[in-house]
C-alpha cells in the first residue's frame, strides 16, 4: 500500500462537511490493519462484530459491502457513534448505489439539515471515506477518539483488499 492514501471527509450530525483531507496508508499501524482485516474477513453478511482486543470489545462494527464499496456503522457500548461510507472507485455503479443507500440512511437522522450531506456529491477523489459523527451523548470522548483511529485502519484494510 506504499504511496497510496485514502481521502477523508468528515460530516457533523447535521450533515455539514466540517473537515477533509487524506491519510497515507503507510502511516497506519500494521497491527491495527491486521486486526481490521481479520474483522472484515470474519464479518457475517448481516451482523455486528466487536473489536477482538481485550478492553476494546465494547466497540462494534457493522459492514455492508458491495464490489469495493461499503457502509459502516460504528457502535460503542451498543450506541451508534459514527456512520461511514467507503467508496473504492473501481466500480462506479456500485459506488453510486452504496452512496445512494448511505444518503437515504443518514438524511433520515433527526439532526439532519435540509441539504444534509450535499457536499458528498462534490467529492470525487477515491478511495474516499466519508464519516458522519453523530455526537451521541452516550458515547464517551475517549470512544470517539478510538473510533476515529480505528475507522482509518478499517478503511485502509478495506481499500487494501478492495
Amino acid at each position: 500500500m506504499s504511496g497510496r492514501q485514502s481521502h477523508i471527509a468528515v460530516f457533523d450530525a447535521t450533515g455539514e462537511l466540517v473537515d477533509q483531507g487524506a491519510w497515507p496508508f503507510d502511516k497506519l499501524s500494521d497491527r491495527w490493519l491486521r486486526i481490521a482485516r481479520e474483522m472484515l474477513e470474519a464479518h457475517p453478511p448481516s451482523g455486528v462484530v466487536a473489536i477482538p482486543v481485550e478492553n476494546l470489545d465494547h466497540i462494534a462494527v457493522k459492514v455492508t459491502r458491495a464490489q469495493g464499496s461499503a457502509i459502516v456503522a460504528y457502535h460503542a457500548r451498543g450506541q451508534l457513534a459514527t456512520s461511514a461510507l467507503l467508496l473504492g472507485g473501481a466500480n462506479v455503479d456500485a459506488d453510486s448505489e452504496i452512496q445512494r443507500l448511505f444518503l437515504e440512511s443518514v438524511k433520515r437522522a433527526p439532526t439532519a439539515s435540509e441539504d444534509a450531506f450535499s457536499a458528498l456529491e462534490t467529492l470525487t477523489s477515491r478511495p474516499l471515506q466519508a464519516v458522519a459523527i453523530w455526537g451521541n451523548p452516550n458515547v464517551s470522548e475517549d470512544d470517539y477518539h478510538l473510533l476515529r483511529d480505528f475507522s482509518l485502519h478499517l478503511a485502509g484494510a478495506f481499500f487494501g483488499e478492495a
